[in-house]
């Protein structure tokens, strides 16, 4: 259970590293063996991105190094489900997994580009990413930029069909920076379309979830995906319980 707990921060551990942390790790991090990383930020990224320490086939050489048992790549704006495939030729004895993160470059709530990655051979396309940096929440004050999921405090029609395509193929679901509101919304329709994989992201990140509203998202959903938080709504005791048994599901499930 320990290692389960330790999944949300494991990624943002490794990719703050700097390059010359690949040969400074050593027993130490054994408590990596195992486990099942949901967020790895992966290079090169485009120049509208953010940049990353390592490219796809460092961190899952890195993550192989130390026993974990899975990993799961993701781009802002690029799926992953090929980039997968590809490093998995390259770096043996572990589990690489892609997405789709539904941001402009891919168009958005793009049913089609959805069920591409879904159908990729193999099974490497896992995570569908609602809009995660150009999302409504994210860009209120930008919104030429944003690609809602909501309208009127409803799911747009795009969203239901893309959700039935991930239950369909068994995939995974991402809030992606979606407000609290929306991840409550997308919990709730994801569970009535049969998806048996719900993460709600970055509950507690102030930009995109708030101490209350995430919560109760968090505790119907199947976990939580964090990047390096502590484990814990603020300071809310009732809801960081909520948070910690939500969050240890997330390993259990995963890969297979």
């Amino acid at each position: 259970m320990k290692r389960v707990l330790l999944l949300p921060t494991v990624l943002l551990m490794l990719v703050g590293l700097p390059a010359t942390g690949l040969a400074q790790l050593n027993d130490d991090w054994q408590e990596l063996k195992g486990i099942i990383d949901i967020h790895a930020h992966v290079g090169p990224a485009t120049d509208l991105s953010l940049p990353r320490t390592f490219d796809a086939i460092e961190i899952v050489q890195l993550a192989a190094r130390h026993g974990m048992r899975a990993i799961n790549m993701k781009q802002h704006y690029l799926e992953t489900a090929s980039w997968a495939y590809l490093v998995s030729r390259v770096v043996p004895g572990i589990k690489v997994f892609g997405g789709i993160a539904l941001n402009r470059s891919v168009g958005g709530l793009n049913v089609n580009a959805v069920e591409q990655v879904a159908t990729f051979k193999g099974g490497f396309g896992r995570v569908v990413y609602m809009p995660t940096f150009e999302s409504e929440y994210s860009n209120l004050k930008t919104p030429e930029r944003a690609v809602p999921v909501s309208k009127d405090g409803k799911l747009l029609p795009a969203v239901g069909e893309i959700l039935k395509i991930v239950a369909k193929y068994d995939m995974a679901l991402s809030t992606g920076h979606s407000s609290p509101a929306e991840s409550v919304m997308l919990v709730k329709a994801a569970k009535e379309a049969g998806v048996k994989r719900i993460f709600v992201q970055h509950p507690i990140m102030p930009r995109v979830g708030t101490p209350g509203s995430s919560c109760n998202a968090v505790s119907a959903a199947v976990a939580s995906e964090m990047t390096g938080a502590a484990v814990g709504c603020w300071n809310s005791g009732t809801d960081a319980r909520a948070l910690r048994s939500a969050s240890t599901a997330a390993g259990r499930q995963w890969a297979g």
